[in-house]
């Protein structure tokens, strides 16, 4: 194995252990944020005990669940409307966890889970960490200022479907092709 393998691998490992520390935080912000919309800004003191005391579980979870459905196995600035779709079930998956446990698990001395919450850190949830991966990827397509001229030989792809497609996005994303597209042609 030469030397730049586990370089790249260790890179890879921290991004990846960057996007679950930012996960932890995003579904912590869900979770503090249902507690504070639930009650109009101002959740009551033993609310607030009850979120303290439950949100390393609720984070704890979800992260689980996030890594069951291969959260972390690609990068952000790839991220799919296929990818959306496992978004929207994982988020869906772990809220239901976390209802189920709440429901059948009271912590002593403290008030049940309030069903707002619940579903509010649902929405919560599925906004802020959805919302955090087509935000890179829409920073990371953005062009530059300046680059929405041609910046270099002008170029017509043939084929117009999938693989067209990727090639179109590719040459917009990266200035080093070398190439603008100018169109697409296609048999259809």
């Amino acid at each position: 194995m030469t030397p730049a393998k586990p370089r790249r691998a260790w890179r890879s490992t921290l991004h990846h252990l960057g996007q679950v520390g930012v996960d932890a935080v995003l579904v912590a912000a869900a979770w503090w944020l249902a507690f504070l919309v639930r009650f109009d800004g101002d959740p009551p003191g033993r609310y607030e005990r009850l979120f303290l005391a439950t949100v390393l579980i609720v984070v704890g979870l979800k992260l689980v669940i996030f890594v069951a459905f291969r959260f972390y196995s690609k990068w952000w600035r790839f991220t799919s409307v296929r990818d959306l779709q496992a978004i929207v079930v994982a988020c869906a998956v772990s809220s239901l966890v976390v209802t189920a446990v709440f429901s059948l698990w009271q912590l002593p001395d403290l008030e049940s889970v309030p069903r707002g919450v619940l579903i509010l850190d649902f929405l919560l949830t599925l906004t802020l960490v959805g919302g955090a991966r087509f935000l890179v990827r829409s920073v990371v397509e953005r062009p530059a200022r300046g680059e929405l001229v041609a910046r270099g030989k002008e170029v017509l792809i043939c084929g117009a479907g999938d693989a067209g497609n990727t090639i179109l996005r590719e040459m917009k994303r990266n200035a080093a092709v070398g190439s603008t597209p100018i169109g697409l042609i296609d048999d259809d």
